[in-house]
């Protein structure tokens, strides 16, 4: 009897895990199609289009949240590594920041205090940051912070969820192509 209670909560620990590794994993993977329509309205069809023909790192985050602000120089130093570069074709790279938050203020205050020198930031307004209810965070999936996705020109998704040097390595291999 004591040992079918063992297998039993082990079994209910297994399931409980893989559950939670299931819920944290990004809605979209590596090849599929990118959805720009909602972003395409948060950032407004002016700013959008000149987006296209660019690589771009789709990035959500928080100004509440510390592993994003951490970040934050990185994403900046690969910004003005390859934002000037034009890569084969005539492809660009640019930044797209997702902000997942309550406090419009401390939004902005995040980005000009980590100094995100890109162009493109989306407020993407919530009531609760335990369940990411915003609009943007329901319709990709963002169930954690940084969530980042690099698209190709085509809108094509490349990598999810890279570190930092995995993004600088991408760009650095096409840069070299």
């Amino acid at each position: 009897m004591k040992i079918r209670s063992i297998a039993l909560l082990v079994l209910i620990l297994l399931l409980l895990f893989a559950g939670r590794y299931i819920y944290f994993l990004p809605k979209y993977d590596v090849g599929e199609s990118f959805p720009t329509s909602s972003l395409r309205t948060a950032v407004l069809d002016k700013n959008f289009q000149e987006l296209d023909n660019k690589y771009i790192l789709v990035s959500f985050w928080g100004s509440w949240c510390g592993p994003c602000r951490a970040q934050s120089p990185d994403l900046v130093g690969l910004f003005k590594k390859y934002s000037s570069v034009t890569f084969d074709g005539g492809v660009g790279f640019d930044i797209l920041s997702v902000g997942i938050e309550q406090d419009k203020a401390r939004w902005r205050q995040a980005i000009q205090a980590d100094g995100l020198i890109w162009k493109n930031h989306v407020f993407d307004q919530t009531d609760s940051l335990s369940f990411f209810d915003s609009d943007l965070a329901v319709e990709f999936g963002v169930t954690r912070l940084p969530t980042k996705y690099l698209i190709s020109p085509n809108r094509t998704i490349v990598l999810v969820d890279p570190s930092i040097a995995e993004i600088d390595a991408y760009l650095q291999n096409l840069s070299a192509q």
